[in-house]
């Protein structure tokens, strides 16, 4: 920070010896009846030399700054012009009054020209006994003021003060004399009250107390010595100096229109059963859901058996059985983080049959009691999930309802942006479109609503975790806990911070960055975490809708759902001043291991120091993976034979002959046995946790409607009988569904980083002419339905939902190439054919052949002309194959590659 400071004095000249603190004059002369007012060089009266002291002393001087400045004074102009040069913006209602040779003035009228400047557009704003000029509302002038003054920057000015009531009059006919009797000067408008002006400020720029009180920053002796008279010390006065600095961060109050829900649709709820078993479902919106609810019930276990209330048992997750009993063939084929961990459980996942006879003797087993199952899974069940599960417990007899727990919609949003953030958000993801993507989506209530009946679904909205709401709620449904203490949830988990969700962004703006780093960052201290303005304001339309739909559906109060929501400018959430960088760089460097070769005090690298062997012993054993303990289990025969089923080339040669690290491509790949195969890809690269079944899937191959020549590739599967292929660039899976079902021996390792939002690329090709052909078998609806999807789940999401059916033999890999090829061949993956669509580069063709020399190559892009209007795809295999001795086969955008002794299909 560049900030000028008060000269110094000479030595030998005592502290009270008067100098101007802004040109370091040491003469003064009396001024408007007021002794030693102004300083004979600058001419800088008292309130313009206390105002400069204020700028160096509260540190708001900095190079490069935007400075608006009314009336200019001739030594604070001077020093503002050297400090930020054409940043430095003077003005007056008459320019021509000024003569200075080095800053040109600017015709400004305060009442007329404010309106026309930008928002947001100065660091600074400086004025001194001008507002008191000014024929027009002094409000409006402020607050036109406020609009142009950057979130961050700050506003001084002074005025006369007499009195505390304000005095005014507007009207031209009043003479300069009565104009001198009334307000002090000839060509005043008003005179200011003290009282009245502070009201009048804190109606612009909030309930603060806008005075500076000199003596809160400077010593007497310090104004004594700047020639500021007692009188500007203590008080309000003519002297005063008042101050706003914008917040960069302030409350939003979110004031979403109410827009009422459709009409209820849906089957018919059963009669309500009596004399059966009762069953309350508790239920609700992630990220937070019922989660912390649920431990906090653990500790009430004791109290609900009194009640005649049981539990679903603890250590057995009761999604896994009602998504075995009642989820839908689809939602089973995506295999879905829910129904991947049941299977790795023992005995596996349940038949439906098997699911329904579990969930019926738990409940036989409550008698006539009541029940109590909670499940985040709950929420994510589909509306014939719903209505099926509704149907079983009707027919049991079984008194059901359902208990909803959700935040209002912008806590709800906020929670979801949060938990994305700590995950993969990404600076895309905030932009246009982010309204389908975090979405709360609570009309998804109206299944619950359908299927069991409005009497039965009890909808409670409660800001964080508060077991006491708890309490209240379960007392509503007749489940009265006694006022005993109780554990409650325990210690929330620490809130990134705003530095941490900006490093975490800005590291991701080129892709995702790395799992240690972004959790290092992740932990950053600092200011709370906000958003940008801009992306509540996109949040607003969903925001009206969510309100409107729990108002128009649950009888909710609008007014109950509206909050406040902490938002950041947008400019300041993007930039980066040396403080904040100085702070994160701390705190990265505090984040280092210690005790492995760190530098001492001298410089000097110093050895890890020894550990005693009593201090291993006394250390906890690392928890090992199941993988790992699994293959412990496992005789060394089981474990031969798996990695013989992995990569049986390397078993089979013994160790001495297998590939050495080299031979991987780059020394930078592992090569150990566990990496090796196509169980440890999958391993590695895992299908995402996503509701599959939850959007419809669609086939996108942007080949022409199947006009692309694609046959050429599907042919030569078929008769080469290809059982491993990789596709470079798989978009949303059309190309890819028509490989898979080409053979069903094929298995395709699909090789994209979808790190992209494709939402508006589908947009852009369905309005172009030639495009859109590959569009023509789906309906604008759906084109737009595809285009919400992405913008909601991401590319990677949809692509999956997309392929779900083919699970077993589809293996993603999100890395780009040609660095996939090394990825694959450092782990033992030979495909027989490898088919690009990527970045039209020659490194793909080049790594393939000299990693797969074997394998078949072929492609898209073939007629596909870049910018310059060269098909440049066409002329990266033309001068491939002319190198390699290939022949080219080609079919409208599909190339295929065959080497000599394979001529002929």
């Amino acid at each position: 920070m560049n900030t000028r400071t008060l000269p110094a004095a000479d030595s030998g000249e005592a502290l009270s010896a008067h100098r101007c603190p802004i040109c370091g004059g040491t003469e003064f002369s009396p001024f408007n009846g007021r002794e030693m007012a102004r300083c004979a060089s600058c001419k800088a009266v008292e309130r313009n030399r206390l105002l400069w002291m204020l700028l160096q002393k509260m540190g708001v001087l900095r190079t490069g700054m935007r400075v608006l400045h009314m009336a200019p004074e001739t030594g604070i102009a001077r020093q503002l012009w050297d400090l930020c040069g054409d940043r430095y913006h003077p003005s007056d209602i008459e320019p021509e009054r000024y003569r200075s040779r080095f800053v040109q003035l600017r015709p400004m009228d305060l009442c007329t020209d404010l309106q026309k400047l930008p928002s947001r557009s100065f660091d600074l704003i400086l004025h001194s006994h001008v507002l008191e000029h000014l024929p027009c509302d002094v409000e409006a002038v402020l607050g036109e003021m406020e609009r142009i003054l950057a979130p961050g920057g700050h506003h001084f000015f002074s005025v006369p003060i007499r009195g505390d009531a304000t005095q005014e009059d507007l009207d031209e006919r009043l003479t300069p004399d009565e104009r001198r009797r009334l307000f002090g000067q000839d060509d005043h408008m008003r005179i200011f009250g003290a009282t009245d002006l502070v009201e009048l400020l804190q109606r612009v720029w909030g309930d603060q107390n806008p005075v500076i009180e000199p003596l809160s920053l400077l010593t007497p002796e310090e104004l004594a010595s700047a020639g500021i008279p007692d009188v500007a010390w203590r008080g309000i006065s003519g002297h005063s100096v008042f101050h706003r600095q914008r917040p960069v961060c302030w409350p939003l109050r979110i004031r979403a229109a109410s827009v009422p829900p459709a009409p209820l649709a849906g089957p018919h709820p059963p009669p309500v059963a009596t004399g059966g078993p009762r069953l309350i479902l508790v239920t609700g919106a992630r990220p937070a859901g019922v989660t912390p609810m649920e431990r906090w019930l653990r500790s009430a276990r004791s109290h609900l058996q009194p009640l005649g209330v049981q539990a679903w048992p603890a250590g057995e997750d009761p999604m896994a059985t009602l998504f075995a009993g009642f989820g839908t063939p689809e939602r089973l084929a995506g295999q879905e983080g829910w129904l991947r961990r049941a299977q790795a459980r023992p005995g596996g996942l349940r038949s439906p049959e098997a699911a329904r006879v579990r969930l019926d003797a738990w409940l036989d087993s409550l008698g006539e009691g009541t029940g109590l199952l909670l499940a985040d899974g709950l929420w994510t069940m589909q509306p014939p999930e719903i209505s099926a599960l509704a149907g079983h417990l009707a027919a049991r007899r079984v008194r059901a309802s359902l208990l909803c727990w959700l935040r209002p919609p912008a806590e709800q949003i906020a929670a979801m942006l949060e938990d994305r953030l700590l995950r993969d958000l990404s600076p895309d993801a905030l932009g246009p479109g982010i309204g389908a993507r975090f979405a709360p989506s609570y009309k998804r209530l109206d299944a619950w609503l359908g299927s069991f009946g409005p009497q039965a679904v009890t909808l409670c909205l409660s800001p964080g975790e508060a077991p006491e709401a708890w309490r209240t709620a379960l007392a509503g449904l007749g489940i009265a806990i006694p006022e005993t203490p109780l554990r409650g949830a325990g210690p929330a988990e620490p809130k990134p911070s705003l530095t941490a969700a900006r490093a975490l962004l800005a590291l991701r703006r080129g892709g995702p960055g790395s799992a240690a780093l972004e959790k290092r960052l992740a932990r950053l201290e600092g200011e709370p975490l906000a958003f940008p303005e801009a992306v509540w304001r996109r949040l607003e339309p969903v925001l009206a809708r969510e309100i409107g739909y729990l108002a128009g559906r649950f009888g909710l109060d609008p007014a109950a759902l509206q909050g406040d929501v902490a938002v950041i400018d947008d400019a300041a959430f993007q930039a980066w001043d040396a403080e904040t960088l100085r702070r994160l760089c701390l705190a990265l460097d505090q984040e280092r291991p210690a005790g492995h070769g760190d530098a001492t005090t001298d410089g000097e690298r110093q050895p890890p120091s020894p550990c005693p062997p009593e201090v291993h012993a006394r250390r906890p054993r690392p928890f090992a993976p199941a993988w790992r303990r699994r293959a412990k289990r496992a005789d060394q025969s089981t474990r031969r034979a798996l990695m013989a089923e992995a990569a049986p080339e390397a078993v089979k040669a013994g160790p001495e002959k297998r590939a050495p690290r080299e031979a991987a491509g780059t020394g930078n790949w592992p090569v150990s046995r566990i990496n090796l195969g196509m169980r440890a890809l999958l391993r590695d690269n895992p299908w995402p946790e996503f509701g599959y079944g939850e959007i419809e899937p669609f086939h996108l191959a942007l080949d022409g409607n199947g006009r692309g020549g694609r046959e050429l590739v599907t042919d030569i599967i078929k008769q080469r009988e290809v059982s491993l292929m990789v596709e470079i660039g798989c978009f949303l899976g059309g190309s890819t569904l028509q490989w898979l079902r080409s053979s069903e021996k094929l298995t395709v390792i699909g090789v994209d980083p979808w790190d992209d939002n494709w939402a508006a690329y589908i947009e852009r090709i369905a309005q172009d002419p030639v495009q859109s052909r590959s569009l023509w078998h789906l309906g604008d609806e759906k084109i737009a339905s595809i285009v919400a999807d992405i913008r909601r789940h991401g590319s990677f999401c949809v692509a999956m939902n997309n392929l779900r059916l083919y699970k077993q033999r589809f293996y993603p890999v999100r890395r780009r190439s040609p660095e996939a090829l090394h990825y694959l061949h450092a782990r033992g993956i030979v495909p027989e054919l490898i088919y690009i669509d990527a970045g039209k580069h020659r490194e793909d063709l080049d790594a393939a052949f000299d990693l797969f020399p074997d394998s078949i190559l072929c492609g898209d892009d073939w007629l596909w002309p870049d910018a310059t209007g060269v098909l440049r795809m066409q002329e990266h295999v033309k001068a491939f194959a002319a190198e390699k001795g290939f022949t080219i086969q080609a079919n409208r955008q599909t190339w295929l590659l065959l080497p000599p002794e394979k001529k002929g299909k």
